[in-house]
């Protein structure tokens, strides 16, 4: 951990910046999912769950515009011809939409979730959002997936021990990476589809305005009946104020 105290600015002379780094693991099981609670965390006190049906306890803290949480989802990949398309995008075919899960630049794989099957082969056309305005596409796969979030509540109040110190507010202003690995029952370790709520997929995409920090996950299977195993490495900045 570094910490750095910013004298240049008369403004930030009470403030500290630290780098910090969180890896914790965690697991759901369907009777904990089904009261929106994870079965086990190494940091109980900091990580929420918020699923389908279960949504109070991390909006009582801090109301985000979360892609609604559901364990019905459907995941499709397309195998493309180089195509690009950002995050949010909405693409149509066969009568169904796609929204796109993850910033793709001329690749040849996008991820969406769709209202329904795509055709078998045919071509993507946008219907809003940034991206090309329509993408070729020869195979697709659909997958059962769900839509779920964790809340990590970084922000909290310090108040030292020794000497006439204030209580100092601490939370995260930068967050510059999320990763997150699952082990479902009998599958190898795979990354997951993550991403800020609502947010443009990057750095900065999961900081929420109280200084938390909010992951939206895609598992390609139905949490509330499918156990889940999680590994959640997160990258930040904490201000000490």
């Amino acid at each position: 951990m570094a910490t750095v105290r910013m004298k240049e600015n008369p403004q930030l002379n009470d403030q500290m910046l630290r780098t910090e780094k969180l890896v914790f693991a965690c697991s759901l099981s369907a009777a904990a999912t089904a009261l929106g609670q994870l079965a086990s965390s190494d940091v109980p006190s900091v990580s929420l769950l918020r699923s389908a049906g279960f949504t109070s306890a991390v909006d009582a803290i801090e109301v985000l515009t979360w892609t609604a949480p559901t364990n019905s989802a459907n995941l499709v990949s397309f195998v493309v011809s180089p195509g690009s398309a950002s995050q949010g995008a909405v693409y149509s075919n066969n009568g169904q939409s796609f929204t796109i899960n993850q910033t793709v630049a001329s690749g040849t794989s996008v991820i969406s979730i769709g209202t329904g099957a795509a055709a078998a082969s045919g071509t993507l056309t946008k219907t809003s959002g940034t991206g090309d305005a329509t993408i070729t596409f020869s195979s697709t796969v659909l997958v059962p997936a769900s839509i779920f979030g964790l809340y990590l509540a970084i922000g909290k109040t310090v108040t030292p021990q020794l000497g006439p110190v204030p209580s100092m507010e601490d939370y995260a202003d930068r967050v510059y990476s999320v990763s997150v690995t699952s082990q479902a029952a009998g599958s190898p370790p795979a990354s997951m589809i993550v991403s800020g709520p609502s947010a443009v997929y990057g750095a900065n995409a999961w900081l929420t305005p109280l200084g938390n920090i909010a992951i939206e996950l895609i598992a390609p299977l139905n949490i509330s009946t499918t156990p889940l195993s999680l590994v959640v490495d997160v990258n930040y900045r904490e201000e000490v104020k």
